[in-house]
C-alpha cells in the first residue's frame, strides 16, 4: 500500500488596491480630501466562502476547491477600497471597526448585491449601492448604485487572471464612491490671500 501524502495543489489569493500615482508626478500636492468611516460591507452569502466563486448560467454557483481566499472576503474588500479611496480623492478612509470617538467628516455604507465571473461571458460583474451620509446627524449627501462588467483577460482557467479582473472592478466602484463624496475646498494660502485683495483695488492700511 502507498500511504504517501498527495500534494496540496491549494493556491490562495487576496485583492489588490490600484498603484497609486507618487504625489512627485503632481506639481503641489492636492488638497487634504475628507475623512471617511466605511462601514462593514454587506456581501452577498455565496461571498461568505472562503472558495473563490464563480457563475455559470444565470443560477448555479461553482466553488474552486483549490483556490481560495487567503483571509475574510469582506474585510479584503473594505481594505482595498480604503486604499484606493485615499489615493483617488487624497482622502483618509478608516475601514470598519473605528474608534467610536474617530472625528470624520462622511460615513460611507456599502451593499454589494453582486461580486462574481461569470464563466459565459468570461467577464467579472459587481453591483453595488451606497450612502454617504453625515454622522453626527445622520443627514444623507448622497445615495447611488453601479453595475460594472470587468473582462477577464486570459480566460478564467488561471485563477490570477479573476483576481485581477476584480481589482479592476474595485478601481472602478471606488471611482464611482469617491465622485459622490464632497471634496473639500481648498484653504487659500495668506500670501495669495493678501495678493487677491491688492490685485482687486482693496488697500490693506496699516494702523
Amino acid at each position: 500500500m502507498n500511504f504517501k501524502a498527495k500534494p496540496d495543489n491549494t493556491k490562495f489569493y487576496v485583492l489588490a488596491p490600484m498603484v497609486p500615482i507618487p504625489l512627485i508626478w503632481h506639481e503641489t500636492p492636492p488638497p487634504p480630501g475628507p475623512t471617511i468611516a466605511l462601514g462593514r460591507i454587506e456581501l452577498p452569502g455565496y461571498m461568505e466562502n472562503p472558495y473563490i466563486a464563480t457563475k455559470i448560467g444565470m443560477s448555479e454557483i461553482y466553488y474552486a476547491q483549490n483556490y481560495r481566499w487567503a483571509e475574510l472576503i469582506g474585510p479584503n474588500i473594505a481594505r482595498v477600497l480604503a486604499e484606493n479611496l485615499n489615493a483617488q480623492i487624497n482622502s483618509t478612509v478608516y475601514p470598519a471597526p473605528w474608534p467610536s470617538e474617530l472625528k470624520r467628516d462622511y460615513d460611507v455604507l456599502l451593499t454589494i448585491y453582486d461580486f462574481i465571473a461569470f464563466e459565459e461571458s468570461q467577464e467579472i460583474v459587481i453591483n453595488a449601492r451606497w450612502l454617504v451620509r453625515e454622522p453626527g446627524t445622520k443627514k444623507l449627501i448622497a445615495s447611488a448604485e453601479a453595475l460594472h462588467f470587468s473582462q477577464i483577460h486570459g480566460g478564467m482557467k488561471n485563477y490570477n487572471n479573476i483576481v485581477m479582473a476584480m481589482n479592476d472592478a474595485l478601481v472602478v466602484l471606488s471611482d464611482k464612491i469617491a465622485d459622490s463624496i464632497p471634496k473639500k475646498e481648498a484653504v487659500m494660502p495668506a500670501e495669495e490671500e493678501v495678493g487677491k485683495s491688492q490685485d482687486s483695488g482693496i488697500q490693506e492700511v496699516a494702523i
